[in-house]
């Protein structure tokens, strides 16, 4: 055999081996990289079953508390919780294991997120004084210094009044000669609170 035959030959044996060795790392990097892009199509999506905070929460994720014998209905995020007084005419809607909504003034919560009390009958007969309508006890407040703005909440004439730390509406609802008047008081400067305040509504 040739001198040149040999260095053909050993060339191409070193080429051989050379291309064995670079196949084989390929194919092993290829491996490895369907390895990798088969965990990660695996991995479970948990964007359905997360939890909605009650500061992101929107109207439609509230739940429904409804009260036929007072006529109104309002919704309260996951964490809080509806209570309300022996007569079913006080209610509040409270974070539930906050110290500070857990405080109670006039029976129920002062502090709470919202409040709702209903006084039925508060003006409109003889025995309720002056006040005939709506509008003339609101036209005393505001000349004795306690300031309301005319509003609507729910489609119902409303008389807004606002402070640092709470605000509210006074809302008359006509029932006979008389009005019930529905007090709702909340947090100001609370999203939770505006939230829960946009889902109430009037079932009578």
């Amino acid at each position: 055999m040739s001198q040149s035959t040999k260095t053909l030959l050993g060339i191409g044996f070193f080429v051989l081996i050379f291309g064995v060795i670079l196949y084989s790392f390929s194919a092993k990097n290829k491996n490895s990289t369907e390895l990798e892009e088969s965990r990660v199509s695996t991995v479970p999506e948990t964007g359905s079953s997360k939890k909605v905070s009650p500061e992101s929460t929107t109207k439609s994720d509230l739940k429904a508390y409804r009260n036929e014998k007072m006529g109104f209905e309002v919704g309260y995020p996951e964490g809080y919780e509806v209570q309300a007084d022996k007569a079913d005419t006080d209610f509040s809607i409270r974070k539930i294991g906050d110290i500070e909504e857990a405080k109670n003034l006039d029976g129920v919560c002062g502090f709470c997120t919202l409040r709702i009390q209903i006084i039925p009958q508060f003006i409109g007969g003889s025995e309720k004084g002056d006040f005939k309508t709506p509008e003339e006890w609101v036209k005393f407040q505001n000349n004795i210094g306690n300031s309301f703005s005319k509003t609507t909440i729910e489609g119902k004439t409303a008389y807004a009044y606002s402070g640092d730390k709470r605000k509210g509406y006074f809302i008359y609802i006509k029932n006979g000669a008389m009005y019930d008047r529905y007090d709702i008081e909340l947090k100001s400067n609370d999203r939770v609170a505006e939230t829960v305040l946009s889902s109430f509504t009037f079932t009578k």
